[in-house]
């Protein structure tokens, strides 16, 4: 009597590595993707927080001061704070203490308003983090009129 002896023939065996190799390049490209944008996510973060941190000390100044010597890359309050943007360091000063860093681009434009009867000073920053121009602000801040 024969026995049958069945198991993996050559072309099973090699149709099975295939897939195993297939399916290990999809899971080794989507892990890099992945990898890349968690990388991006977190940098992205930390410029956010610079951005975050400079508007916090701005408001602050702004509604203190009633009015402000604006030139393209400086503000200076009526009380003596000075903001500088120093294009070499890519950094925003304020007082002489680094207060962000990784800024690609800052201006400072200074206008007059007036809304309902009252003249307002407003000062508008425009700033972009280092290599995400996506992330552009333009934010305006009214000094304190009243």
């Amino acid at each position: 009597m024969v026995k049958n002896n069945q198991g993996i023939t050559l072309i099973s065996l090699i149709i099975y590595i295939m897939v195993v190799t297939i399916v290990l390049s999809i899971l080794t490209v989507v892990f890099s993707n992945f990898d890349k944008n968690k990388d991006l996510a977190e940098d992205k973060g930390k410029y956010i927080a610079e951005l975050d941190k400079m508007a916090l000390y701005f408001i602050r100044d702004s509604k203190n001061n009633l009015d402000a010597n604006v030139e393209v890359d400086q503000v200076i309050f009526a009380d003596g704070t000075n903001y500088k943007y120093e294009k070499e360091e890519k950094s925003i000063y304020r007082n002489k203490v680094k207060i962000a860093q990784n800024i690609e681009y800052c201006t400072f434009l200074k206008q007059k308003i007036s809304s309902g009867g009252v003249n307002k000073i407003m000062i508008t920053v425009d700033i972009i983090p280092s290599g995400y121009e996506i992330n552009r602000r333009i934010t305006d801040y009214i000094l304190k009129y009243w």
